[in-house]
């Protein structure tokens, strides 16, 4: 059964708030915030080990809100054409397999692919927040639709925030490979879209 509302059903109300699109879109905006701060976290242990300065980093970040601004621009224009539910499940792909390759590139030790990488993740990530808002809403009835958009939103920040709390000991106990992999999760989860 598809998350989306069938034609028939677009201009019913839903009675009740769906719980599970509810709680999967904030986690996929929970990872999202997460991924956004790994990068900036791990800027300064990168630094060390490719015996560089902070600085050399600025095109992988750079780079990264670029691929979300793309991702902004054209989550919209994908929604329309291809269905909510499977442009975030792609969003939700695209930037776990980002933080993936993220993790396989770091021991090169390259800017220039860390950045190439980056910037496809950003794209990723852009396009879940806007659609997430979007499908958790549309799942609401109309006077629960500014609190759900409101709680959905918050997973970004949490996940930042989360970030920052965790990324040091994150990259003491699994270096900074193992901060993306953290990524891998994404994968056990999106099944969850998937089966409907």
């Amino acid at each position: 059964m598809s998350s989306e509302p069938s034609a028939q059903l677009a201009h019913q109300e839903p009675s009740a708030i769906r719980w599970r699109v509810i709680i999967l879109a904030f986690l996929a905006l929970l990872l999202d915030g997460f991924d956004t701060a790994a990068l900036a976290f791990a800027v300064p242990t990168l630094a060390t080990a490719w015996e560089t300065v902070p600085a050399a980093f600025t095109l992988p970040l750079v780079l990264t809100n670029a691929g979300v601004v793309v991702g902004y621009l054209t989550c919209g224009w994908l929604g329309a054409r291809l269905g909510r539910r499977r442009v975030l499940i792609g969003g939700v792909v695209l930037y776990g397999l980002g933080a993936i390759a993220a993790a396989l590139v770091i021991p090169l030790e390259s800017i220039a692919i860390l950045s190439v990488v980056r910037l496809i993740t950003g794209l990723g990530l852009g396009v879940v927040l806007p659609i997430a808002v979007s499908l958790s809403t549309s799942h609401s009835p109309v006077r629960r639709r500014e609190a759900v958009s409101v709680a959905v939103t918050l997973g970004l920040p949490s996940g930042l925030t989360l970030g920052g709390f965790t990324g040091g000991a994150l990259i003491q106990s699994v270096g900074v490979t193992g901060v993306f992999s953290v990524g891998c999760c994404r994968w056990r989860w999106r099944s969850s879209w998937c089966g409907g």
